[in-house]
């Protein structure tokens, strides 16, 4: 997401967040056995990556601007 964006980074830290996938951290911690848990944060995981891709209405430059 950051290198779509023209972002460079030498260290990881932050970096999920200042990529804005956050969230995926509680996706993650949220699994529980079964096939209905891994649908559900598949589909969590689906969506926080599309928002993550998609460019603010605001032209602000991204999630962490």
């Amino acid at each position: 997401m950051l290198a779509a964006r023209g972002e460079w980074t030498t260290n990881d830290k932050g970096l999920i967040a200042r990529a804005g996938l956050r969230e995926a951290d509680g996706i993650v911690a949220g699994l529980e056995p079964g096939p209905e848990s891994l649908i559900a944060a598949l589909d969590g995981t689906e969506a926080l990556i599309r928002r993550a891709v998609r460019p603010p209405a605001d032209g602000s430059g991204g999630p962490a601007d």
